[in-house]
């Protein structure tokens, strides 16, 4: 069975909130509660469910008027190597171009290769390595522009 993206919604708290302690143990979820950012418009948040779970998130917060950052992308456990990411990953960039949205960015862990890999594939570049660092390892900033404006003015 095909996953299904949808929003995510007040009833997925407690599954989003234990896969946030999982995956980003440096966080404290409850000084960034999920449940503010459902209502707030300057945040996205989609999930996959597979087979009637919830297998997936990801999480964008608007930081300029056309540009987004990339939170968080993460798949369960039990769900990883399944195309997951992926999907996540294209139909939200799909749905940030209609919204208007030129750019994305997000940090990624220096030795994370398979994100790396992932995020090139949809365009993504590395722009710089990152101020500070994440349980002692190196973060890189990356960045995809999905256009840019012309230039308007005198030379």
């Amino acid at each position: 069975m095909e996953p299904r993206i949808a929003p995510v919604s007040t009833n997925d708290l407690p599954v989003l909130n234990e896969l946030v302690k999982k995956e980003f143990s440096y966080l404290d979820v409850d000084k960034f509660p999920f449940e503010s950012k459902l209502s707030n418009p300057d945040f996205l948040l989609y999930k996959t469910v597979s087979d009637g779970v919830f297998s997936g998130f990801i999480e964008f917060e608007w930081i300029e008027s056309w540009t987004v950052r990339m939170n968080g992308l993460v798949v369960a456990q039990g769900f990883r190597r399944q195309g997951l990411a992926r999907t996540l990953l294209e139909f939200s960039l799909s749905e940030l171009k209609k919204r208007g949205v030129e750019s994305v960015v997000l940090i990624v862990a220096h030795d994370n290769a398979a994100a790396k890999k992932l995020y090139s594939e949809f365009g993504f570049s590395f722009d710089s390595i990152w101020s500070e660092t994440i349980q002692g390892k190196e973060v890189e900033y990356w960045r995809l522009v999905f256009s840019s404006k012309p230039f308007v003015g005198v030379i």
